[in-house]
């Protein structure tokens, strides 16, 4: 299944909505979604793409391995 482009394709294929918020590694603001393996994800407003992947500090939220 292709990654959701829209809020209703977000609902529609079991997303969640949880709530608003600023990143803490860049300031931009966010939305929180739950996935529908219940993992939370941080998604840019607007244009419904996921913020780890927009986010220029997102390597400080990646787990070592």
């Amino acid at each position: 299944m292709p990654f959701p482009k829209t809020e209703a394709e977000f609902l529609a294929q079991g997303y969640e909505f949880s709530n608003k918020a600023r990143c803490t590694g860049c300031g931009a603001e966010i939305e929180w979604w739950i996935t529908p393996k219940q993992k939370r994800m941080p998604i840019d407003p607007g244009s419904m793409e996921s913020h780890w992947g927009t986010c220029p500090k997102a390597d400080n939220f990646r787990r070592k391995k």
